[in-house]
């Protein structure tokens, strides 16, 4: 019972010295604002000017044109889709001889792997085509029924 009791009054007694403390506070800064002790912004600006310029001076000394500036601040295009030819076609009149070709639901990369063999020319075909094909062609030079069946995918 008498730890308690002495437990009990420890606890008030801190309970009011914290809010004595506090107390205090209030008072000091109450103070502060009544005679303007606050941050002064010009006052701030002329204390740390000195620290910004020494900064400054011991950092990266640029000397640019206005050309040079004007460079440098120009944006870079990082991606950009360019369509890119793989297939060389010449005009000559040998390579462009003409072919009939009967595909009925066959798998587009299948159709061009036979094309490529018919025509002797290689063919690159990417992990995007997919899906088949029906295509009824007669006498027609090879290089269009490639390029009318790229339009097709």
């Amino acid at each position: 019972m008498k730890k308690t009791r002495a437990s009990f009054i420890l606890l008030v007694a801190m309970l009011l010295v914290s809010c004595a403390s506090n107390e205090i506070q209030k008072e000091d800064v109450a103070a502060a604002v009544d005679k303007r002790e606050l941050l002064n912004p010009e006052q701030f600006i002329e204390d740390t000017k000195s620290g910004i310029e020494r900064n400054v001076s011991l950092g990266p000394q640029v000397d640019l044109t206005e050309n040079q500036l004007l460079k440098a601040r120009e944006r870079v295009r990082i991606n950009v889709d360019q369509s890119q030819n793989y297939i060389n076609l010449s005009n000559n009149e040998k390579k462009n001889f003409p072919i009939s070709i009967n595909f009925d639901n066959v798998s587009i990369r299948d159709g061009m792997r036979m094309l490529a063999e018919v025509s002797g020319t290689n063919i690159i075909i990417g992990d995007e085509v997919s899906g088949s094909i029906s295509v009824q062609l007669e006498e027609v030079s090879w290089n269009i029924a490639l390029e009318s069946i790229l339009k097709l995918r």
